[in-house]
């Protein structure tokens, strides 16, 4: 019912657009997750909409799977934010070419609780506004408040409405809290009388290079904590002439310089798939590949050598018996692209060795690409923590007629659903899809 409502509130064109991609079927009830999906790409339409938002969003998120030709415009076209780091190899490019004084110090600040403190009213006013600029219609900020107004959940089957922030886990929510913290950005450096040399942003955590002393590292806290009532920092100072920020461990050297390796908390493990698992080879030489290339990419040239021996002995006691050194010229050749003239659809396998995969070879030959999976996950023997809707799953049901008979059925579809076809029968007087409309009307 409450998508029904959202849906017909919105201007008369997008509603017509809404229905032509998902279909104007009244009876079939649109999702809420279609409404926002619908929002993303029609935002993501056109290039000058939250800029910055759509740098730092996620390039595997499903606005991206669905609409690949949008990623590509905006990873070639897109301005990039000065102030906007999108991952840790981004990162490490920008410390290449920075120089510290004996005053300047490092320093991170991080956002509390970014996505439940964004004030929906301002980022709407925001977004408004950037559609003005562009000559854009303003009927895409009425559904953007739509989505953000509408954030209900069940806890112990009680329904809630979510009035403060946006929802973890919501498509638009990355979108949103990016313009916010954009602006953000921009009043922290624009506004201040500080000496701030640098300062990169990953989503809500913030690496600064400041002049002065630690005691001025805590007023410019004071001053950011007061530029908004919602948005609120914390901070973290250099010690020994190093900090952590993402995966890095940045160092100032004796000239002044940054160096950069990889970070690992206090309780990291280094435990990771063992290598008598039973999985497919290709599991086996992700785990390589990645702790390899990731020393390659975040090590600076003093630090490689030191990270290598770590991850060698890292492998060594996960079971893997591999040359580092000959590792990463075998592995560039190996993930070169294969050209393939007809795109098929890859198929899934559970791995079993000596069957799954002589069965992937022979879809090879058909450029049909095999993702092998486990057998069973860890998620599939415990219980969800989330609450369980009644009638949204497959099986069996029966309902009771005031005559006293009572119908059994089975189903494959949500059981709920099944329920709605047969009201839908009983409704337009059709005995040919239900067997309830045919026990009432023969």
């Amino acid at each position: 019912m409450l998508v029904h409502i959202c849906l017909n509130k919105l201007p008369l064109e997008l509603k017509a657009r809404f229905e032509r991609r998902y279909g104007g079927d009244s009876d079939r009830l649109p999702q809420f997750d279609q409404i926002i999906t619908f929002l993303e790409d029609e935002c993501r339409h056109y290039d000058n909409v939250g800029d910055a938002a759509l740098v730092d969003s996620a390039p595997t998120s499903r606005t991206f799977e669905r609409r690949p030709e949008y990623s590509h415009t905006q990873q070639s076209n897109r301005p990039r934010r000065a102030y906007v780091s999108q991952d840790s190899r981004q990162f490490v490019q920008t410390l290449e070419h920075i120089k510290l004084n004996e005053k300047e110090i490092l320093v991170s600040f991080d956002v509390e609780s970014l996505f439940t403190n964004v004030p929906i009213s301002e980022c709407v006013e925001l977004v408004k506004s950037k559609l003005q600029e562009n000559n854009i219609p303003d009927e895409y900020a009425i559904l953007l408040e739509h989505c953000l107004t509408s954030g209900y959940l069940v806890y112990r089957n009680e329904y809630y409405l979510q009035v403060e922030g946006v929802a973890m886990g919501s498509p638009v929510a990355p979108v949103v809290a990016n313009l916010w913290m954009e602006k953000i950005d921009n009043l922290a450096i624009s506004t201040t009388a500080f000496p701030v040399k640098l300062w990169k942003r990953y989503v809500d955590d913030i690496f600064c290079i400041l002049e002065g002393t630690e005691t001025e590292v805590m007023q410019y806290l004071s001053y950011l904590n007061s530029i908004h009532t919602k948005s609120k920092f914390t901070v973290e100072i250099e010690k020994e002439r190093s900090l952590a920020f993402l995966d890095i461990k940045v160092t100032v050297q004796k000239d002044g310089t940054l160096g950069h390796t990889v970070y690992r908390k206090p309780t990291h493990t280094d435990r990771y798939l063992h290598a008598t698992s039973h999985h497919h080879p290709r599991h086996f030489d992700s785990v390589v590949s990645s702790l390899v290339d990731r020393a390659y990419d975040l090590c600076d040239k003093i630090q490689i050598k030191e990270e290598l021996l770590h991850v060698e002995g890292v492998l060594r006691n996960n079971g893997y018996n591999i040359d580092i050194s000959r590792w990463r010229h075998k592995h560039n050749k190996s993930r070169r692209p294969k050209s393939c003239s007809v795109k098929r659809q890859k198929t899934f396998l559970p791995y079993i060795k000596g069957v799954t995969d002589k069965i992937s070879r022979l879809l090879s030959k058909y450029s049909v690409d095999t993702v092998f999976t486990p057998h069973r996950k860890i998620k599939q023997m415990l219980r969800s923590p989330k609450d369980n809707f009644p009638l949204q799953h497959p099986g069996v049901y029966k309902v009771d007629c005031s005559c006293g008979s009572s119908y059994i059925g089975q189903t494959k579809r949500t059981i709920a659903r099944r329920i709605a076809e047969h009201i839908k029968a009983i409704k337009n007087n059709d005995p040919r899809k239900s067997a309830i409309a045919e026990h009432l009307y023969l």
